[in-house]
């Protein structure tokens, strides 16, 4: 007996010797398997913020083609301004939520009863919220697998540690934790193009042993990435660029395999959004609507390189972009010719964003990745230089642990936006509140983010901006109260006309109440809810 448990001990034994032997030797797969959980579980937590109520303004533009194909069968999208990829996607998830809620008798009327909002319609409910809920999904698990994708690109730009350091900015990111909530083609972008850099990468590396069937397999993702939105056509740089690194005479110019990338690129196009072809006018229709919404003048009394160089420093994501301009610099000596490839991307899309009139902030997402490696580069770096500090050389096991001061921030920022979502919008509390104060025949008029009330029982107004009229245009309308959102008072997107509008209408209305809350998770919100002339008190 006492050679059993002896035996056994020196087997227990053994075991853990080996187990700490195989964890040591793979530690980075463990930390890379916490870091994708972690950006999946941020992403997920509060998906299904408010619903029935649909307050994002973009869902619906790709939802409801989505699920007019499920219920038509006709699979020409009714809409097509950011092309169809994405469209197509959610229709076979879709195709299984209706099956699993038929089988379940939730839809009594059939498929026909699916009902179709158009884009933009309030109130803006949706009876059967699993759809939203399963779209919704869909971007958080894209974006989830997005934090997997940088890891490997950082690995073949620089290591695994430079791999971590870039996935972990992604998976703790606020914005892209924030984004990721939402039915929207920004996310989804974000994988496809990601996924399109690391194959280009990959693709140079291995350019004397791999057949052209590489690059075209590079080329056809980067022809799906601009299918889910168009200005995924910027990937069109680095694969013009990536021949040329490895041209050996004038004649290889116009080999197949040189234009091979961007010829596979219009076919993934073309295979994400067939519609561009089999119906060329309601294509260009589409497509021309979409330049016409970033390129129509604004009057904003404020540059597009100021707005965005203001977003990206007064959010909590701040630190990354500094880092990231240091890292650029670097990074052309670092990464050499793939930092090329890497960086004549992000250039030439912050160049395209930074030439239009109009400004979101999700426009710079599809390159996002490009500057937290740029980050991670610099981090990199500092962690090398102390490393080699003699002074504090016997600190160097926890020194590799400092980026933690940096991630946890933005980690608790993105737990704090899944709280938000949560807990519910502030358009919530102002309808919870129109319903409980204001009677039933009142008439009121909101901006583009009015709360969700039923127009039946309280007659309603809707304009983008409320101070795009004047006072006396509601009075003569009937108009008693006025529900104007904070979230649009963004006076550098105004211009002198439009703030000069707001400044004069708060003169000649009475405040009656202020509701706070977090706007599509973003924290502290106010909408203000005025009374018209003569106000009672």
């Amino acid at each position: 007996m006492k050679t059993m448990i002896e035996t056994f001990k020196i087997n227990a034994l053994n075991a853990y010797q080996k187990g700490r032997t195989t964890l040591a030797a793979n530690q980075h797969l463990v930390l890379l398997f916490f870091i994708v959980v972690l950006g999946l579980s941020l992403r997920l937590y509060g998906i299904g913020f408010d619903l029935p109520n649909l307050y994002h303004p973009d869902e619906d533009a790709v939802v409801m083609p989505a699920l007019n194909i499920l219920k038509t069968g006709d699979w020409r999208p009714a809409r097509l301004e950011y092309g169809s990829l994405h469209i197509y996607t959610l229709t076979a998830v879709f195709a299984i939520v209706y099956s699993l809620l038929a089988r379940d008798g939730q839809i009594p009327g059939g498929i026909q009863s699916l009902p179709i909002f158009q884009r933009g319609d309030f109130p803006a409910v949706y009876p059967i919220p699993e759809f939203f809920i399963a779209a919704r999904a869909v971007s958080a698990i894209m974006g989830g697998a997005t934090v997997f994708l940088v890891y490997l690109l950082g690995v073949r730009l620089g290591g695994k540690r430079l791999g971590l350091l870039a996935a972990a900015f992604t998976a703790v990111s606020p914005y892209h934790v924030a984004d990721a909530h939402f039915s929207t083609t920004d996310t989804p972008l974000f994988f496809w193009v990601t996924l399109a850099l690391y194959l280009i990468v990959r693709v140079h590396d291995n350019w004397e042993s791999d057949t052209v069937w590489a690059f075209i397999g590079a080329g056809f993702i980067a022809g799906l990435a601009t299918s889910t939105k168009y200005n995924g056509v910027v990937l069109f740089v680095p694969l013009i660029i990536l021949p040329f690194f490895h041209l050996k005479s004038l004649e290889d110019i116009v080999r197949f395999r040189t234009v091979s990338g961007v010829m596979a690129m219009g076919a993934g196009f073309v295979a994400g959004t067939p519609f561009a072809l089999l119906d060329i006018p309601h294509f260009l229709g589409w497509f021309s609507y979409a330049l016409r919404e970033y390129a129509e003048p604004t009057g904003r009394t404020i540059a597009t390189w100021q707005w965005h160089l203001n977003f990206h420093l007064n959010r909590p994501h701040a630190i990354l972009f500094i880092l990231g301009m240091f890292g650029f610099f670097y990074s052309f000596y670092k990464w050499g010719k793939k930092g090329v490839l890497l960086n004549s991307f992000a250039l030439a899309l912050f160049y395209a964003v930074l030439n239009q009139t109009n400004v979101q902030a999700r426009m710079w997402q599809p390159a996002s990745m490009v500057v937290y490696l740029w980050a991670a580069l610099v981090i990199e770096w500092i962690l090398d230089r102390l490393g080699e500090w003699q002074r504090i050389a016997q600190w160097q096991q926890y020194i590799q642990y400092a980026p933690a001061f940096l991630l946890l921030p933005l980690m608790l920022v993105s737990m704090q936006y899944g709280r938000n979502f949560q807990s519910g919008d502030v358009r919530t509390q102002a309808g919870n509140w129109i319903r409980t104060n204001l009677p039933e025949g009142t008439h009121i008029a909101g901006d583009y983010f009015m709360p969700n009330v039923n127009p039946d029982k309280w007659p309603s107004t809707r304009s983008f901006h409320l101070y795009q009229n004047d006072v006396s245009f509601y009075q003569q309308q009937g108009v008693e109260y006025l529900i104007l959102n904070e979230a649009l008072l963004d006076f550098n997107r105004f211009s002198p006309e439009l703030i000069e509008n707001y400044e004069t209408m708060l003169e000649q209305v009475c405040l009656v109440e202020t509701i706070n809350g977090s706007f599509l998770g973003t924290t502290n919100f106010d909408i203000k809810v005025y009374q018209t002339p003569p106000c009672t008190g």
